[in-house]
Protein backbone atom coordinates (compact mmCIF):
# COMPACT_ATOMS: atom_id res chain seq x y z
CA UNK A 1 0.00 0.00 0.00
CA UNK A 2 1.27 3.47 -0.62
CA UNK A 3 1.47 6.03 2.05
CA UNK A 4 3.67 9.11 2.19
CA UNK A 5 5.87 9.75 4.84
CA UNK A 6 7.50 13.63 3.93
CA UNK A 7 6.23 15.38 6.64
CA UNK A 8 7.70 12.64 9.33
CA UNK A 9 11.02 12.47 7.70
CA UNK A 10 11.43 16.30 7.03
CA UNK A 11 10.07 16.69 11.05
CA UNK A 12 12.72 14.31 11.84
CA UNK A 13 15.18 16.02 9.94
CA UNK A 14 13.99 19.21 11.23
CA UNK A 15 14.33 21.02 7.85
CA UNK A 16 11.69 23.07 6.15
CA UNK A 17 9.46 22.36 2.71
CA UNK A 18 11.71 24.37 0.92
CA UNK A 19 14.63 22.70 2.05
CA UNK A 20 13.41 18.99 1.47
CA UNK A 21 11.76 20.61 -2.02
CA UNK A 22 15.17 21.49 -3.36
CA UNK A 23 16.67 18.52 -2.40
CA UNK A 24 14.30 16.74 -4.31
CA UNK A 25 14.83 18.75 -7.73
CA UNK A 26 11.07 20.27 -7.24
CA UNK A 27 9.82 23.77 -6.46
CA UNK A 28 8.49 24.26 -2.60
CA UNK A 29 4.98 24.50 -3.81
CA UNK A 30 5.43 21.17 -5.72
CA UNK A 31 7.19 19.86 -3.09
CA UNK A 32 4.07 21.05 -0.71
CA UNK A 33 1.33 19.20 -2.75
CA UNK A 34 3.48 15.91 -3.37
CA UNK A 35 4.09 15.96 0.78
CA UNK A 36 0.14 16.27 1.28
CA UNK A 37 -0.77 13.21 -1.07
CA UNK A 38 -2.30 15.78 -3.92
CA UNK A 39 0.61 15.13 -6.66
CA UNK A 40 2.11 11.99 -6.94
CA UNK A 41 5.97 11.73 -6.23
CA UNK A 42 8.21 10.71 -9.43
CA UNK A 43 10.29 7.17 -8.69
CA UNK A 44 13.49 10.40 -9.41
CA UNK A 45 12.16 12.77 -6.57
CA UNK A 46 11.53 9.92 -4.23
CA UNK A 47 14.86 8.41 -4.75
CA UNK A 48 16.77 12.08 -4.12
CA UNK A 49 14.24 12.50 -0.66
CA UNK A 50 15.47 8.96 -0.05
CA UNK A 51 19.32 9.95 -0.53
CA UNK A 52 18.99 13.36 1.13
CA UNK A 53 17.23 11.84 4.55
CA UNK A 54 19.80 9.02 4.31
CA UNK A 55 22.39 11.80 4.48
CA UNK A 56 20.95 14.05 6.94
CA UNK A 57 19.38 11.48 9.34
CA UNK A 58 22.95 9.55 8.90
CA UNK A 59 21.62 6.45 8.66
CA UNK A 60 19.97 4.17 5.72
CA UNK A 61 16.52 5.04 4.46
CA UNK A 62 15.00 3.93 1.66
CA UNK A 63 12.26 4.86 -1.22
CA UNK A 64 10.11 2.31 0.65
CA UNK A 65 10.66 3.63 4.23
CA UNK A 66 8.87 6.92 3.34
CA UNK A 67 6.40 6.10 0.63
CA UNK A 68 5.29 2.43 1.04
CA UNK A 69 3.82 1.03 4.41
CA UNK A 70 4.75 -2.68 3.67
CA UNK A 71 7.80 -3.62 1.36
CA UNK A 72 7.82 -3.70 -2.22
CA UNK A 73 7.93 -7.09 -3.58
CA UNK A 74 10.70 -8.04 -6.06
CA UNK A 75 9.33 -9.83 -9.44
CA UNK A 76 11.04 -13.08 -8.13
CA UNK A 77 8.71 -13.49 -5.39
CA UNK A 78 5.51 -15.43 -6.26
CA UNK A 79 2.13 -13.21 -6.81
CA UNK A 80 -1.42 -14.77 -5.40
CA UNK A 81 -4.13 -14.81 -7.52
Amino acid sequence: MQTNRLQEYRSRAKETQRQVAAAMGIKTIGGCKKELGYHPVTLEEAHRAALHFSEKLETHISIEDIFFDEEVSSPSTPRLM
